[in-house]
């Protein structure tokens, strides 16, 4: 096993406690990790974005994971996205807009913030700091990465 260092053991109980306490990645108690192998050449890094209109992130999102194998991307939303509001019902508003975040009001904005990457491949993972309104986002996320999808058959 590649960057594991297994322990070398005489007596079979030790190996035995080692086995039930500690094991190998991937394997019961999953306490070096989930995972049997980590990619080779690939860090664990999650690029945390979010500034701005959807086009703006998503330009962020793909300089921040042009040279990555796998497009892990975690998003920030402003202040008016955390707490549901819609900008385009309430101009009083508008100047918190993008500012601590990426602001998303429609499936549009989603599928801006997101299009150039493949939603549905294994090698993208996605994350998003989301409370009151995570019903819809989550809807607006699923129809974004499902579409593409339909489109091709």
């Amino acid at each position: 096993m590649s960057r594991v260092s297994l322990p070398r053991f005489s007596d079979d109980g030790d190996l035995l406690q080692w086995l039930l306490l500690e094991n190998v990645p991937g394997s019961f108690p999953y306490t070096a990790g989930v995972f049997p192998f980590k990619r080779e050449g690939e860090d664990p890094t999650r690029m945390f974005a979010g500034e701005g209109d959807a086009f703006r992130t998503n330009q962020r999102f793909h300089y921040l994971s042009r040279d990555a194998s796998a497009k892990r991307l975690s998003t920030a939303f402003d202040s008016v996205t955390l707490y549901g509001q819609d900008p385009a019902e309430r101009p009083d508003i508008y100047g918190k807009v993008g500012t601590s975040g990426v602001s998303i009001a429609t499936l549009d904005d989603m599928k801006a913030l997101y299009a150039g990457f493949d939603l549905c491949s294994p090698q993208t993972s996605v994350s998003m700091t989301i409370n009151g309104p995570a019903p819809t986002v989550l809807a607006f996320f699923l129809n974004t990465a499902i579409d593409p999808q339909i489109d091709r058959f």
